[in-house]
Protein backbone atom coordinates (compact mmCIF):
# COMPACT_ATOMS: atom_id res chain seq x y z
CA UNK A 1 0.00 0.00 0.00
CA UNK A 2 1.25 3.34 -0.55
CA UNK A 3 1.07 6.14 2.17
CA UNK A 4 -0.55 8.92 1.82
CA UNK A 5 -4.18 7.48 -0.73
CA UNK A 6 -6.99 6.11 0.87
CA UNK A 7 -7.47 2.59 1.60
CA UNK A 8 -9.57 0.91 -1.19
CA UNK A 9 -13.04 0.41 0.24
CA UNK A 10 -12.85 4.42 0.86
CA UNK A 11 -11.90 5.21 -2.76
CA UNK A 12 -14.83 3.29 -4.26
CA UNK A 13 -16.87 4.73 -1.57
CA UNK A 14 -15.71 7.62 -3.13
CA UNK A 15 -16.56 7.25 -6.27
CA UNK A 16 -19.65 5.74 -5.78
CA UNK A 17 -21.21 8.85 -3.56
CA UNK A 18 -19.47 11.38 -6.84
CA UNK A 19 -20.89 9.25 -9.13
CA UNK A 20 -24.67 8.87 -6.95
CA UNK A 21 -24.42 12.59 -6.37
CA UNK A 22 -23.46 13.75 -9.85
CA UNK A 23 -26.46 11.73 -11.72
CA UNK A 24 -28.70 13.02 -8.65
CA UNK A 25 -27.70 16.18 -9.88
CA UNK A 26 -28.29 15.93 -14.01
CA UNK A 27 -31.61 14.34 -12.73
CA UNK A 28 -32.52 17.22 -11.21
CA UNK A 29 -31.35 19.25 -14.30
CA UNK A 30 -33.05 17.28 -16.83
CA UNK A 31 -36.22 17.42 -14.45
CA UNK A 32 -35.81 20.44 -14.43
CA UNK A 33 -35.65 21.34 -18.04
CA UNK A 34 -38.48 19.27 -18.77
CA UNK A 35 -40.70 21.20 -16.97
CA UNK A 36 -39.36 24.51 -18.43
CA UNK A 37 -40.27 22.81 -22.38
CA UNK A 38 -44.24 21.64 -20.95
CA UNK A 39 -44.45 25.07 -19.16
CA UNK A 40 -42.91 26.76 -22.32
CA UNK A 41 -45.14 24.43 -24.98
CA UNK A 42 -48.46 25.20 -22.77
CA UNK A 43 -47.85 29.42 -23.21
CA UNK A 44 -46.59 28.85 -27.34
CA UNK A 45 -50.24 26.95 -27.21
CA UNK A 46 -52.34 29.71 -25.45
CA UNK A 47 -50.56 32.68 -27.39
CA UNK A 48 -51.32 30.13 -30.79
CA UNK A 49 -55.17 30.16 -29.50
CA UNK A 50 -55.06 33.92 -28.52
CA UNK A 51 -53.46 34.63 -32.09
CA UNK A 52 -55.87 32.53 -34.01
CA UNK A 53 -58.84 34.21 -31.97
CA UNK A 54 -57.27 37.84 -32.61
CA UNK A 55 -57.08 36.52 -36.31
CA UNK A 56 -60.53 35.73 -36.77
CA UNK A 57 -61.94 38.49 -34.83
CA UNK A 58 -60.07 41.08 -37.44
CA UNK A 59 -60.08 39.29 -41.24
CA UNK A 60 -62.73 37.52 -42.80
CA UNK A 61 -62.27 33.80 -42.57
CA UNK A 62 -61.29 33.25 -46.12
CA UNK A 63 -58.84 36.06 -45.72
CA UNK A 64 -57.50 34.62 -42.63
CA UNK A 65 -56.90 31.55 -44.12
CA UNK A 66 -54.89 32.52 -47.37
CA UNK A 67 -52.48 34.65 -45.23
CA UNK A 68 -51.76 31.45 -43.22
CA UNK A 69 -51.07 29.12 -45.90
CA UNK A 70 -49.63 31.44 -48.38
CA UNK A 71 -46.37 33.06 -47.16
CA UNK A 72 -45.37 36.57 -48.22
CA UNK A 73 -48.41 36.39 -50.50
CA UNK A 74 -49.54 40.48 -50.95
CA UNK A 75 -53.87 39.17 -50.78
CA UNK A 76 -55.65 41.91 -53.13
CA UNK A 77 -58.79 40.87 -54.66
CA UNK A 78 -61.21 42.65 -56.88
CA UNK A 79 -64.89 42.79 -56.15
CA UNK A 80 -66.43 44.67 -58.56
CA UNK A 81 -70.34 44.21 -57.06
CA UNK A 82 -69.79 45.05 -53.65
CA UNK A 83 -71.98 47.52 -51.15
CA UNK A 84 -70.48 48.79 -48.11
CA UNK A 85 -72.09 49.97 -45.09
CA UNK A 86 -70.82 52.65 -42.04
CA UNK A 87 -72.73 52.32 -39.02
CA UNK A 88 -71.82 55.72 -36.98
CA UNK A 89 -73.52 56.81 -33.45
CA UNK A 90 -73.79 60.28 -33.65
CA UNK A 91 -72.78 61.88 -30.38
CA UNK A 92 -70.82 59.26 -29.15
CA UNK A 93 -67.94 62.01 -28.04
CA UNK A 94 -70.86 63.16 -25.89
CA UNK A 95 -72.05 60.06 -25.17
CA UNK A 96 -68.49 59.07 -23.80
CA UNK A 97 -68.09 62.58 -21.63
CA UNK A 98 -71.22 61.69 -19.88
CA UNK A 99 -70.91 58.00 -19.12
CA UNK A 100 -68.46 55.76 -17.49
CA UNK A 101 -65.79 53.93 -19.56
CA UNK A 102 -66.71 50.28 -18.60
CA UNK A 103 -70.74 51.49 -19.43
CA UNK A 104 -69.79 52.95 -22.26
CA UNK A 105 -67.79 49.28 -23.43
CA UNK A 106 -70.51 47.51 -22.23
CA UNK A 107 -73.15 49.96 -24.17
CA UNK A 108 -71.30 49.90 -27.75
CA UNK A 109 -70.45 45.84 -27.02
CA UNK A 110 -74.11 45.73 -26.94
CA UNK A 111 -74.79 47.85 -29.88
CA UNK A 112 -72.35 45.80 -32.15
CA UNK A 113 -73.27 42.86 -31.07
CA UNK A 114 -76.85 43.31 -32.31
CA UNK A 115 -75.29 44.59 -35.54
CA UNK A 116 -72.80 41.15 -35.76
CA UNK A 117 -75.95 39.22 -35.49
CA UNK A 118 -78.00 41.37 -38.12
CA UNK A 119 -74.74 40.68 -40.32
CA UNK A 120 -74.71 37.02 -39.67
CA UNK A 121 -79.21 37.07 -40.42
CA UNK A 122 -78.23 38.47 -43.89
CA UNK A 123 -74.99 36.90 -44.66
CA UNK A 124 -72.83 39.83 -44.74
CA UNK A 125 -69.00 40.36 -43.62
CA UNK A 126 -68.20 42.85 -40.89
CA UNK A 127 -65.11 44.57 -41.78
CA UNK A 128 -64.24 45.80 -38.74
CA UNK A 129 -65.08 48.46 -35.74
CA UNK A 130 -63.41 51.27 -34.89
CA UNK A 131 -64.60 53.02 -31.88
CA UNK A 132 -68.01 53.49 -32.38
CA UNK A 133 -68.19 53.04 -36.26
CA UNK A 134 -68.66 49.06 -37.81
CA UNK A 135 -68.17 48.22 -41.19
CA UNK A 136 -70.14 45.91 -43.24
CA UNK A 137 -69.76 44.64 -46.54
CA UNK A 138 -71.88 42.62 -48.93
CA UNK A 139 -70.89 41.00 -52.12
CA UNK A 140 -67.06 40.29 -50.96
CA UNK A 141 -65.37 38.27 -50.19
CA UNK A 142 -68.39 35.75 -50.62
CA UNK A 143 -69.47 37.39 -53.91
CA UNK A 144 -73.30 37.95 -54.53
CA UNK A 145 -76.05 39.23 -57.00
CA UNK A 146 -78.15 40.80 -54.03
CA UNK A 147 -75.85 42.38 -52.27
CA UNK A 148 -77.21 45.76 -52.47
CA UNK A 149 -80.55 44.37 -51.52
CA UNK A 150 -79.18 42.05 -48.87
CA UNK A 151 -77.14 45.37 -46.96
CA UNK A 152 -80.45 47.58 -47.80
CA UNK A 153 -82.60 45.28 -45.68
CA UNK A 154 -80.48 45.53 -42.80
CA UNK A 155 -80.02 48.93 -43.08
CA UNK A 156 -83.82 49.61 -42.89
CA UNK A 157 -83.77 46.93 -40.17
CA UNK A 158 -81.68 48.62 -38.31
CA UNK A 159 -83.16 52.19 -39.37
CA UNK A 160 -87.01 51.59 -39.35
CA UNK A 161 -87.37 48.26 -37.06
CA UNK A 162 -85.36 50.02 -34.19
CA UNK A 163 -83.14 46.65 -34.00
CA UNK A 164 -80.88 48.56 -31.66
CA UNK A 165 -82.98 49.04 -28.59
CA UNK A 166 -80.54 49.83 -26.31
CA UNK A 167 -78.88 53.21 -27.57
CA UNK A 168 -79.74 55.96 -25.84
CA UNK A 169 -79.91 58.27 -28.72
CA UNK A 170 -82.74 56.73 -30.19
CA UNK A 171 -86.09 57.58 -29.35
CA UNK A 172 -89.46 55.71 -30.06
CA UNK A 173 -92.96 57.29 -29.92
CA UNK A 174 -96.24 55.30 -30.49
CA UNK A 175 -94.15 52.45 -31.58
CA UNK A 176 -92.15 54.55 -34.45
CA UNK A 177 -88.29 55.23 -34.15
CA UNK A 178 -88.72 58.81 -34.43
CA UNK A 179 -85.04 59.58 -33.81
CA UNK A 180 -81.94 57.47 -34.28
CA UNK A 181 -78.22 58.09 -33.46
CA UNK A 182 -77.14 55.79 -36.12
CA UNK A 183 -75.87 56.79 -39.30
Amino acid sequence: MIRGLAPAPLFYLGIITSTVSSSGILLLVVSYVLREVVRAEAVAEHEHERSERLLANILPPAIAARLKSESNVVIADSFPNTTILFVDIVGSTRLAESMAPEALVELLNSIFSELDDLTEKYDLEKIKTIGDAYMVIAGAPKQRADHAEAMAAMSLEIWCAGKITLCPLCSVSDGRLEKCGLS
